[in-house]
């Protein structure tokens, strides 16, 4: 009797270890990273979830790295100071004003609400105030819809799909743009530097994965 009730004991705890292992499975997370001009790809070891993340740097034109770039006007960011950006291939005066970057997120099962944050965006110039970044939908080529306009401080966790759904096989796109906001005095010394960020795609229940990008 003692055996039999060591042997139900085990086996129970061989049950509850092996449901925290499914678990564990069901929110699975990955993390990846490139260099500045490479893209960006995150997909879960979680093969039911199938989800995955891109995010690639959309060449316009410019090739400056962001300690060269040329601070931008945008008119706060709407659609039409992006486009004015868009248009000029992020140049002015031939050098570099912003630099664009195109997210994909895609999962291949139906998500009733899913996340897709912009997530420890950071610079390490000495005066951070004036690093902005704008959000929107359309294309490389035409901002359609205005989602975002904001420093580099009020960034991390902004949530660019509200919670929205994911139809399954269906790439989401938005696009991040980040400059270095125009003033009237000189920003060549202590607003100058380079940045770094992250962008996250989670769904509760299914998982989460993430990819970490730098300029």
């Amino acid at each position: 009797m003692e055996n039999n009730g060591k042997g139900i004991f085990y086996g129970v705890i061989g049950v509850a270890t092996l449901i925290v292992a499914i678990i564990g499975a069901t929110f699975a997370f990955f993390s990846a990273s490139a260099t500045n001009d490479n893209t960006i790809t995150g997909q879960t070891l979680d093969v039911a979830s199938s989800f995955t993340l891109n995010v690639e740097k959309v060449n316009l034109g410019g090739t400056a790295p962001s300690n060269d770039l040329v601070p931008a006007d945008l008119n706060g960011g709407d659609t039409t100071g992006i486009n004015q950006a868009l248009q000029a291939k992020c140049e002015k005066d031939g050098y570099t004003g912003c630099h664009l970057y195109r997210i994909t997120a895609e999962s291949g099962q139906q998500l009733s609400t899913a996340s897709i944050t912009i997530d420890n965006l950071t610079t390490t110039a000495g005066t951070k105030d004036r690093w902005k970044y704008s959000v929107f939908t359309g294309s490389e080529t035409n901002a359609e819809t205005f989602l975002k306009n904001d420093t580099f401080a009020k960034a991390t966790g902004y949530d660019m799909h509200s919670g929205a759904a994911v139809n399954a096989d269906t790439p989401v796109v938005y696009y991040l743009l980040i400059y270095l906001e125009n003033t009237e005095s000189d920003q060549s010394g202590t607003e100058s530097g380079s940045y770094s960020g992250s962008v996250s795609f989670k769904a509760a229940g299914s998982g989460e994965i993430s990819a970490s990008f730098t300029a």
